[in-house]
């Protein structure tokens, strides 16, 4: 797959989990079996504001033709990608969110392993010309 072919990927995974946890965000949290309320859909809702800002970067990352720029974004992405792993890791073993949690530890390690080998392993993408 190619970088750009993953970032919209990325982009279009995270609008989609955007408008559920802005327009169903009890039913999101249900699924994951998360303590309902006011204060928790409110909450799913502010992540929503997150994969939003994720979606936009990962689209507008895949027009970007400036490598530097571009390994920038990426490198965010895999960040906050190793992050989200954590955070659902923690969600998930303490019992927070029910196992259904473990798929959302799988999502963001898919997604943190792809930036990685583009990052760490596809270092072709990040060289840039020399200047005369």
């Amino acid at each position: 797959m190619k970088l750009n072919s993953f970032l919209i990927l990325n982009a279009i995974f995270s609008i989609l989990n955007a408008m559920g946890a802005l327009f169903l965000p009890a039913k999101i949290l249900s699924i994951y079996g998360v303590t309902q309320g006011a204060g928790a859909e409110l909450m799913a809702q502010y992540a929503a504001i997150g994969s939003v800002v994720i979606a936009l970067i990962a689209y507008y990352a895949s027009k970007i033709e400036n490598s530097e720029a571009k390994k920038a974004i990426v490198l965010a992405l895999f960040v906050s990608g190793a992050i989200g792993i954590i955070i659902s890791l923690m969600g998930t073993a303490n019992n927070i969110m029910n196992s259904s949690g473990w798929s959302l530890v799988l999502v963001y390690f898919f997604f943190t392993v792809i930036y990685g080998y583009f990052l760490f392993l596809k270092k072709s993408l990040w060289k840039t010309p020399e200047i005369l």
